[in-house]
C-alpha cells in the first residue's frame, strides 16, 4: 500500500512538471486539460493542480472561472501571496479594481 502511495505522489509530480512546461510554452488549452484530469483523478485538495488550471484559464482569456480556480486555490492554502496576487490579475482584467486594489492591500498587511 505504501508503494501505491509513492508512485501515485510520483505521478502528481510528473504530471505537475507536465502542467508547468505546458504553461511556460503558452500551451495553455493542454495544461487546462491536463489539470482538469488531474483533478478529477486524483483529488480535490491538490493545490498545485488548482494554481496552474487558474493560471491555464487566465492565459486564455477564461477570467471567471479561473477566478473561481484560484479562490478555490487560496482556500487550499490561505495566505498564499501567489494565488492572491492571481486574484487580484483577474479582478483588473474584469475590471474590478476597487476589488483588487482591496486584495493588495490585504497582502500588504
Amino acid at each position: 500500500m505504501e508503494n501505491q502511495t509513492a508512485i501515485q505522489h510520483i505521478n502528481v509530480e510528473e504530471t505537475n512538471a507536465r502542467i508547468l512546461h505546458f504553461l511556460q510554452t503558452a500551451q495553455y488549452a493542454e495544461a487546462e486539460k491536463l489539470c482538469v484530469w488531474l483533478l478529477s483523478s486524483q483529488s480535490e485538495l491538490l493545490f498545485e493542480a488548482n494554481f496552474y488550471l487558474g493560471v491555464a484559464l487566465q492565459f486564455q482569456g477564461k477570467i471567471e472561472h479561473a477566478l473561481d480556480i484560484f479562490r478555490r486555490a487560496l482556500e487550499l492554502s490561505p495566505n498564499n501571496f501567489n494565488v492572491m496576487q492571481a486574484i487580484a490579475s483577474c479582478l483588473d482584467q474584469l475590471k474590478r479594481y476597487e476589488e483588487s486594489h482591496q486584495l493588495l492591500l490585504e497582502v500588504l498587511k
